[in-house]
Formats: C-alpha cells, structure tokens, sequence
C-alpha cells in the first residue's frame, strides 16, 4: 500500500477505534501501540513522539463531526517507512528480563532503580523518535 493511501485509512480507522474508547484509563497508550504494528505490517512508521498531545485531541475533536483532515494532515506530516533494523537496534539496547530480576532489589516485581540508569536513559531517549509508549520507566508502581 503506498503512503498516502495509508494515512488517509489510518486517519479514518484510528478515528473510528477512537470513538469506541473501550478502556477507562490507557486508551491513548493503546491505540499507539495497536496503530504502530499496524502501521509495521503496512510498511511504515509513526513516530509518535513528533505528535504532540494538543495536535492530536484538537485533530481528533474535528473528526468527531466526520471531518479527518486534521487527522491526515497529523499522520501526513509524520508517517515515514518502516525500518525493521532500527526497531531491532533499539530492542537490543533493553535490558532483558534476567537482567533486570537480577539487579531488582526487591525481587522481580520491585524497584528498578539499582538498574543501570545510563542504559535505560539512552535507550529512553532514543525510543522517544519512535517507539509508540515513551512516558518513562515504571518505578515503585508508577511511571516516572
């Protein structure tokens, strides 16, 4: 599918999966996360990080009335091809999941602030072009 056709469908499909906002708390989060492996499976990418937050709930209010320009001009302005070995690159630089049980004090479900603050940082930072989810680390049973 090329890249316009896709944004014009994103806009339409991400609108109608908007009014249905099933979740009473995590919609937003939700959404990002279906939408980027769809847009994966289509061969593109949204970096939701060039998205801001009262771009997308004014674009998402226009379409309320049926009207998705505001939403294709958002997802226009950002949809980019998909690079499987960015995606990859980034993946790797996570600690993994014995890693983190092992320098988690309180056990596997606990604090991870003994963990290696530079990796999560610069792995954070580099996720925030493009991975779908960038609001932090969970620390003590919420994000920080």
């Amino acid at each position: 599918m090329d890249r316009d056709t896709f944004v014009k469908r994103l806009a339409v499909n991400f609108d109608n999966l908007d009014m249905i906002h099933p979740f009473r708390e995590g919609n937003g989060r939700t959404q990002r996360t279906y939408w980027t492996f769809v847009a994966h499976e289509a061969g593109c990418d949204i970096p939701w990080s060039r998205i801001s937050k009262q771009e997308n709930i004014q674009a998402s209010r226009e379409a309320i009335t049926g009207e998705t320009s505001g939403l294709e001009n958002m997802f226009g302005r950002v949809v980019r091809p998909y690079d499987p070995e960015r995606r990859e690159r980034l993946i790797s630089r996570l600690p993994t999941a014995k890693e983190l049980v092992e320098k988690t004090h309180d056990g596997p479900i606990g604090r991870i602030e003994t963990y290696d603050r530079n990796r999560l940082q610069s792995v954070r930072s580099d996720s925030r072009k493009s991975m779908p989810m960038t609001r932090g680390y969970f620390v003590d049973g919420r994000w920080s």
